[in-house]
């Protein structure tokens, strides 16, 4: 089974009991399938965001996830869960858009979750000075250099 980086209760403490009920039903079918398939896929598009950051984020399961991606997941399992219906609000788009966004921040290092194997940041280009084929220090480097004060 893939990893489950959120519940339903997670799910449900995200929203509530009762809207995530209320998307289900208009759905029809088993609920606890419906919820499942969705933090499924919500987990699974995590891991593409986050898995060259964190290669062993699929080794994780809920309980030893930070609870920023837990309710991140959470938006985007509701997401989800509401596609094909008529009963998606806007402002479960609005919250998948921005736990796509976190993800996508997480992903590149600009949110830190905490999780062990996140390579450290690199700051290679910092301080590089430019210079031409003799060894020379370029005129790029100068300008550069009167920017950055």
């Amino acid at each position: 089974m893939p990893p489950l980086f959120a519940t339903r209760a997670d799910l449900e403490s995200t929203y509530s009991p009762s809207r995530v009920a209320a998307l289900v039903s208009v759905k029809g079918g088993d609920a606890d399938e419906a919820i499942t398939a969705a933090l499924i896929a919500a987990s699974e598009l995590a891991v593409g965001y986050l898995k060259s950051r964190y290669p062993t984020i699929d080794m994780l399961s809920a309980p030893e996830c930070p609870a920023t991606l837990r309710v991140n997941v959470a938006k985007l399992a509701m997401h989800q869960l509401g596609l094909g219906s008529d009963h998606l609000s806007d402002d479960v788009g609005l919250e998948r858009d921005s736990a796509v966004r976190f993800l996508r921040d997480a992903g590149k290092g600009a949110v830190d979750l905490g999780l062990p194997g996140a390579p450290p940041e690199d700051r290679s280009a910092i301080g590089t000075i430019l210079t031409d084929a003799s060894g020379e220090v370029s005129e790029l480097s100068a300008v550069v250099a009167g920017w950055l004060g």
